[in-house]
């Protein structure tokens, strides 16, 4: 029986695991499968990309994604705060990747699903426990059930997987509204004296009560 790896959140891309025995892995996910732009952007740093490297996937986010160096701060008032580096860039030269959310899900889902692993969607894990032979059992919301030797929870904040594992585990809540984002045109200002930042592409975040702003370039 394959492994399972329970993943939630189209918003939250997986993380998934390559291996010679693909064939072997089962990958559920909770949301049917969507061409939908679910989410917001994100940028994967360094670290993250060569993770993507290591598992030879590296192309399924610099196909998809802009290359982004450093964050830049404003105030409400156009005042430049600061400049945040976001890492050193790979040894071939990759910059750190602004992407889709739901773009890099799904070219994940692609790359597993040539890679070999079993995909199914619309799977909501709802429990697991362990059977008499040391299996893991995944019970799931339609019924279903999936037995494995190991189960990996993937599915972010508001996670079930870590809930069945710590049923006193501090839950998710929302903190309000603490930023925004948007795609906007390679030249971004602010003020009537605001510095002009040349930018490849560029995602602005207001902070909260719109205190301040930056910018991915």
């Amino acid at each position: 029986m394959p492994s399972s790896l329970a993943a939630a959140s189209l918003a939250r891309p997986p993380r998934w695991r390559f291996s010679a025995s693909a064939s072997r892995l089962c990958c559920t996910e909770a949301h049917p499968r969507t061409t939908e732009e679910v989410g917001s952007y994100f940028t994967v740093t360094p670290n993250g990309l060569d993770a993507l490297r290591a598992i030879g996937a590296l192309h399924t986010a610099t196909a998809i994604g802009f290359p982004t160096h450093k964050n830049v701060l404003w105030n409400d008032r156009g005042r430049r705060l600061g400049t945040i580096p976001l890492g050193d860039a790979l040894l071939d030269g990759t910059a750190s990747q602004t992407i889709n959310r739901a773009r890099l899900s799904r070219a994940l889902q692609d790359e597993a699903i040539r890679r070999g692993v079993h995909l199914e969607f619309g799977k909501r894990l709802v429990d697991a426990s362990t059977s008499a032979d040391g299996r893991v059992v995944a019970r799931f919301e339609d019924g279903t059930e999936a037995t494995g030797d190991l189960l990996i929870g993937a599915d972010g904040v508001h996670s079930v997987t870590r809930h069945i594992i710590d049923s006193s585990a501090p839950r998710g809540r929302y903190l309000g509204l603490v930023n925004f984002g948007g795609s906007g045109n390679p030249v971004v200002s602010f003020g009537a004296n605001a510095e002009v930042l040349p930018c490849q592409a560029d995602e602005l975040a207001a902070g909260d009560r719109l205190r301040g702003s930056s910018g991915n370039m």
